[in-house]
């Protein structure tokens, strides 16, 4: 029989401030902190966005599946922004250095959407936010 908690079970403090995901060639400094996905706040503001804007993707949806895209992926990424991305290293952006608040990060998940995949895709990751481990119940 499967132990669901070793399968199922997370770190709930790392998961809600964000694990470090390294995203470039130095981890001291290139990484990003990525909430766990799902997350109470993504849910909630991923509903609230698709429903004020539902009329305007099924339209653009059906006049311009390019528009359509670039709307979807333009609303995903303030909601990443706003719920996953708690914070960074150092990130540059033509020649510049970024501090990290909602509109620099929307910024990058915007205009990169294999980052945005990324922060998806590691905050979707369970292995990236590993239950803490019992050590009287390993020793057991």
């Amino acid at each position: 029989m499967a132990d669901f908690n070793k399968l199922y079970d997370f770190d709930e403090e790392l998961a809600d401030k964000g694990a470090k995901m390294i995203v470039g060639p130095n981890p001291e400094e290139d990484y990003v902190f990525v909430r766990r996905i799902p997350n109470p706040e993504y849910q909630r503001e991923l509903d609230r966005v698709l429903q004020a804007n539902h009329k305007v993707l099924e339209y653009s949806k059906q006049q311009d599946p390019k528009k359509y895209e670039e709307l979807n992926g333009k609303l995903l990424a303030g909601v990443i922004a706003k719920t996953v991305v708690t914070g960074w290293g150092v990130v540059k952006l033509d020649g510049k250095t970024l501090k990290f608040n909602v509109k620099n990060a929307t910024l990058l998940l915007t205009r990169y959407p294999e980052f945005r995949g990324d922060i998806i895709d590691f905050g979707r990751d369970r292995n990236n936010y590993p239950a803490k481990v019992d050590v009287d119940e390993v020793k057991k």
